[in-house]
């Protein structure tokens, strides 16, 4: 368990994660993964199947209070008079009555009124803020325990902490050693908001950003990762998942396959030699595999949407 500053929460240091996983599936491998002892869930509206995951599995939870459960907040119900409705929606979704942690899953808003959860994308700072304040108001009432951003980069957390009344508990972005994102630790760090991973083991599958090259490294597959595997009696993805905890970055990882959920959370008992965790952060390799075309308006780059922070 990783403390979250500000609220006097825990949050466990591996979580199970349902993006991409199909709507048929995700219920029992949520289930599998709360059985062999992961106690943190992380979900989405934009995931498309938390109506599924909460009527066939959370429904029927008898101890909720034992799981800590994330989900975020769509661009879509950026406007503040819809960020309670897309609250509402998703603990309608979930079977549940709070949150353990909401968040603002992007920076940017979305016409609710288009044919599809991607398009008119808008974005302003004054915008972004009076998201914020209405994301303080639901933490206000008690049916989310925290809350907090996801892919935000230093520059739009400053924007948020120079006019919040409650600063960010949590900032949910892609994390491994090829981004080990050491300016955004450092700033997090400084200003007690506690940093989880997604895609810790990498995303291979992705576009990737890598100097411009169209298809992304593996990241399980670089030598360096496997030869500290090899020293250390573990597997690629454990030294990956055991790089971030000892930074004190809780991580969020997902399998379909009972033997590799199990494999996973086996990883939260290694311990790396100071040697390998240094060996790990000055990577060669840089790659942000999730590239966020989906939110770049004609003549921006990527660059432009992390503010100058691509690799950092």
């Amino acid at each position: 368990m990783l403390p979250i500053f500000r609220t006097g929460q825990s949050i466990p240091s591996i979580g199970f994660g349902t993006w991409q996983v199909p709507t048929d599936k995700v219920a029992n491998l949520v289930k599998d993964a709360v059985d062999v002892g992961y106690k943190h869930i992380d979900c989405a509206f934009v995931y498309r199947n938390e109506y599924n995951l909460g009527h066939e599995y959370f429904s029927t939870l008898k101890t909720r209070d034992q799981l800590f459960i994330t989900s975020k907040l769509w661009s879509t119900y950026h406007e503040p008079h819809r960020v309670s409705k897309g609250l509402e929606k998703t603990l309608s979704d979930l079977c549940l009555d709070y949150l353990d942690l909401y968040l603002v899953h992007n920076p940017i808003r979305c016409d609710p009124s288009a044919s599809n959860l991607f398009g008119s994308q808008y974005f302003k700072r004054e915008w972004l803020v009076e998201t914020w304040r209405s994301m303080e108001k639901l933490y206000e009432s008690g049916k989310c325990k925290a809350i907090g951003v996801s892919n935000f980069s230093t520059t739009k957390l400053q924007w948020l902490m120079d006019e919040a009344t409650i600063v960010p508990h949590v900032n949910q972005v892609e994390l491994h050693p090829y981004l080990p994102q050491n300016k955004l630790v450092k700033f997090c760090r400084e200003n007690q908001i506690q940093l989880v991973a997604y895609s810790p083991l990498g995303s291979p599958g992705s576009q990737s950003q890598d100097f411009g090259k169209p298809t992304a490294p593996v990241l399980l597959n670089d030598p360096i990762v496997n030869e500290i595997a090899s020293r250390n009696n573990a597997t690629p993805a454990q030294v990956l998942i055991a790089w971030s905890i000892q930074r004190e970055i809780p991580v969020l990882v997902k399998s379909s396959s009972k033997s590799r959920i199990v494999e996973n959370l086996a990883a939260t008992k290694i311990t790396l030699p100071q040697s390998d965790m240094d060996t790990l952060s000055p990577m060669k390799t840089q790659c942000r595999y999730l590239d966020f075309d989906l939110f770049l308006t004609e003549g921006k780059t990527v660059d432009d949407y992390w503010d100058g922070e691509l690799f950092n």
